[in-house]
């Protein structure tokens, strides 16, 4: 980021000094960072940046934009501190949103203050959440206590189930919120010719969420 000047002056070995020359001038500047990826669209919402390495950098800056909904910056990495990041790829510490586009840029920095020019913005996108398969009990014919099953969600942290007893008309019969991992136990006893139906909601640590297509069943 510094510009010099320079000049050259002739000197004999009987002592005779011509005159300097003109100066020229020149500046150290660093070359903007190649971006690498991630560009395309993604399965998971925590993804991995990476670029390739400037000559002279000491750190580096990465700037994250939703282009969905213009959100400026959704993430940027940390500028002081221990946290800098000094190798040529950084992970997202929070979940972005689902369903949205992206662009991004990365720029070289040294630790007296230079930065080169931003890097161009490649663009991605994280894939919006596939609901949650049901995996049992479905249709008739199970016993009144059971344990319900479903399929894993990417990017879900934790999962909701909810019964409804149908033929009671009761909406909440059943609620076990914070479930980790794809099944739950029941912790009531299900009622002998009851009809009921289920839902399994798929939630992920940055509050993005998606509901199952409910199913029933009937005690037995």
């Amino acid at each position: 980021g510094h510009q010099y000047e320079w000049g050259v002056e002739a000197k004999s070995n009987n002592g005779n000094v011509g005159s300097w020359s003109a100066t020229a001038s020149f500046s150290v500047n660093l070359a903007a960072p190649i971006a690498s990826g991630p560009t395309g669209p993604l399965p998971s919402a925590l993804p991995t940046f990476t670029w390739y390495a400037v000559p002279g950098a000491d750190f580096y800056d990465v700037w994250v934009e939703d282009a969905t909904t213009w959100k400026n910056p959704v993430l940027r990495s940390p500028l002081t501190g221990a946290q800098v990041v000094t190798g040529t790829s950084w992970t997202a510490p929070t979940e972005l949103h689902h369903g949205d586009s992206f662009v991004w840029w990365v720029q070289a920095m040294t630790y007296n203050g230079s930065a080169s020019s931003w890097s161009s913005g490649p663009s991605f996108s994280v894939a919006a959440l596939t609901a949650p398969t049901l995996v049992s009990p479905l249709s008739t014919g199970y016993w009144a206590q059971l344990t319900f099953y479903w399929n894993i969600v990417t990017d879900a942290s934790s999962y909701e189930l909810v019964v409804r007893d149908s033929t009671a008309g009761i909406s909440n019969y059943l609620v076990i919120p914070n479930v980790v991992g794809t099944q739950a136990p029941a912790t009531t006893t299900f009622i002998i010719g009851h009809t009921y139906t289920w839902w399994v909601e798929a939630v992920c640590a940055n509050g993005d969420f998606i509901w199952s297509s409910p199913a029933t069943f009937v005690a037995t």
